[in-house]
C-alpha cells in the first residue's frame, strides 16, 4: 500500500540494491563457468547451446544492472533537487544577476547608461544591487538607478562595519538618509545615526578595553576623561586608560620610528598610519582626509611631486601585465614601450575621472582586494579594473 505523501513513482531503494546485487552475482556466476571451460574446446567450435544461453543471460544481467545503476542515480539527483532546491534558486538569481550586470557593463563599454525608459519595460526593474529583480519597494537614489529595499538595508547595514562603504551612496552621489531611513526598520536605523556620528569624527577616542574597544567621542588636545558604557574611562588625549592625577606618558616611540624606516605617514585627519602601495602621492583616507603624501599638507595645496617614479612603474607594470593577452610574451624592447606608455598613462591621469568598460574574465578588484570570477569594470583612461560594488558604492 502506498502511504499518503509517498511518490508511487519513485525507485524503492531497497529493492534497486536487490537487483543490482543479482545482477553482479549472476556475471560472477558466467564468469567462473566460462573460467572452467576455457581451454576445453576447440577454437573453432560452434558455441554450443549453453554458451549461447550464458552470453544471453549475461546481457541480461548488464541491463538490469545498468537499470538499477541508473535508478539510483536518478533517485539521488532527484534527492539533491529536493535538499538543493533553496541554493539552486539563489544560484539562479546570481546569475540573473550577473547577467543583468554585463549588460550594465556593457552599456558603460559603450559610453551610455541604462535609461529608465529602458528599466521600465521590463516587468519589473532591476536590483542595481545585488542579486536579481526588485520584487519590492522600489527605491531611487540620487543618481536614478533603482534599488530594492532589502538591497537598499544591506548597503546600509555593510556601511556601519565597513567605512569606507560610508556614506552609502550610489555613483558617488549619497542617499539621503530622510529619504530612505523609513525602509531601514528603527534598529538599523538606530544603528547607521550612532555609526554616522563616529565616522563623521576625524580624530576618535575608543575604549581602551580590548573586549569592548566602544567609540568614546572625539580626542582632545589636553588630558581629559572620556567615559564609556563599560564603566571604563580612556584619556581623551593620549586614548589610554584615564589618568586623572598624572601626565600622558604613552611612548610612540617604536611605532614612529618603525614608520619612519617603512616610509609610512600619519593622515592628518584621523592621525592613523597609512602606506603608499601605488605610485601617485595624492592620498584619500578613510575619513575623507585627502592630502599629499610626501608632506602630508592637503592635496594641491603644496609644490612636491606628484607620484612616487619607483611605485610608478610597478603599478604600470602590473597593469600591462594584466592586458596581456594569452601567448607568447611580447620582446623585450615592445614589453619596455607597453610599460613606459601606461606609466605616462597613470601620470596623466592620477585624478581620471573614470569612464568605465566591460572587461571580460576574473581578476582581483584593486579597491576592495575581491576576487571576481566573471568580469571587471576597467577605466578606459587609467586602466583601473574594479568590481561593480566598488564602481558604485565606493568610488
Amino acid at each position: 500500500m502506498i502511504e499518503e505523501g509517498e511518490d508511487p513513482t519513485a525507485p524503492d531503494d531497497d529493492l534497486t540494491t536487490i537487483l543490482a546485487m543479482i545482477a553482479e552475482l549472476c556475471l560472477d556466476d558466467i564468469d567462473n563457468i566460462e573460467s572452467a571451460h576455457k581451454g576445453k574446446g576447440k577454437a573453432s567450435t560452434t558455441p554450443t547451446d549453453e554458451e549461447i544461453a550464458l552470453q544471453l543471460l549475461a546481457e541480461d544481467a548488464r541491463s538490469l544492472l545498468a537499470v538499477s545503476k541508473d535508478a539510483a542515480f536518478a533517485r539521488s539527483v532527484d534527492k539533491a533537487l529536493e535538499a538543493d532546491h533553496a541554493l539552486i534558486e539563489e544560484l539562479v538569481r546570481m546569475e540573473a544577476t550577473a547577467r543583468h550586470d554585463r549588460e550594465h557593463a556593457f552599456a558603460l563599454h559603450r559610453g551610455r547608461l541604462l535609461t529608465e525608459r529602458q528599466a521600465a519595460t521590463e516587468f519589473t526593474r532591476r536590483r542595481q544591487h545585488p542579486r536579481d529583480q526588485i520584487e519590492d519597494v522600489e527605491i531611487r537614489a540620487p543618481c536614478g538607478h533603482y534599488w530594492g529595499a532589502d538591497c537598499l538595508v544591506e548597503l546600509f547595514r555593510a556601511a556601519t562595519t565597513d567605512e569606507s562603504l560610508f556614506p552609502p551612496r550610489c555613483c558617488q552621489q549619497p542617499f539621503i538618509v530622510s529619504e530612505v531611513e523609513p525602509h531601514l526598520g528603527p534598529e538599523l536605523s538606530a544603528l547607521f545615526n550612532k555609526k554616522a556620528i563616529e565616522f563623521n569624527t576625524a580624530d576618535r577616542v575608543y575604549c581602551h578595553q580590548p573586549t569592548c574597544s566602544s567609540f568614546i567621542g572625539a580626542a582632545t588636545s589636553v588630558a581629559s576623561i572620556h567615559g564609556c558604557t563599560c564603566w571604563e574611562q580612556a584619556c581623551g588625549r593620549c586614548k589610554e586608560v584615564a589618568h586623572p592625577a598624572s601626565f600622558c606618558s604613552v611612548d610612540d616611540t617604536p611605532i614612529l620610528a618603525l614608520a619612519e624606516k617603512e616610509g609610512w605617514k600619519r593622515c592628518p585627519g584621523c592621525r592613523h598610519l597609512v602606506e603608499l602601495t601605488q605610485g601617485c602621492y595624492h592620498m584619500t583616507f578613510r575619513c575623507r582626509r585627502q592630502f599629499c603624501y610626501v608632506c602630508t599638507e592637503t592635496w594641491k595645496t603644496c609644490n612636491c611631486p606628484q607620484w612616487d617614479e619607483a611605485r610608478l612603474l610597478t603599478t604600470a607594470e602590473d597593469r600591462v601585465q594584466r592586458e596581456l593577452p594569452a601567448g607568447p610574451p611580447p620582446a623585450p624592447a615592445q614589453y619596455r614601450r607597453m610599460v613606459a606608455h601606461a606609466a605616462e598613462r597613470l601620470r596623466v591621469d592620477h585624478d581620471c575621472q573614470h569612464v568605465w568598460r566591460y572587461r571580460p574574465g576574473g581578476g582581483q578588484c584593486e579597491q576592495c582586494s575581491h576576487y571576481l570570477g566573471v568580469f571587471l569594470l576597467s577605466c578606459r583612461h587609467c586602466r583601473l579594473n574594479v568590481c561593480v560594488r566598488c564602481r558604485r558604492n565606493r568610488l
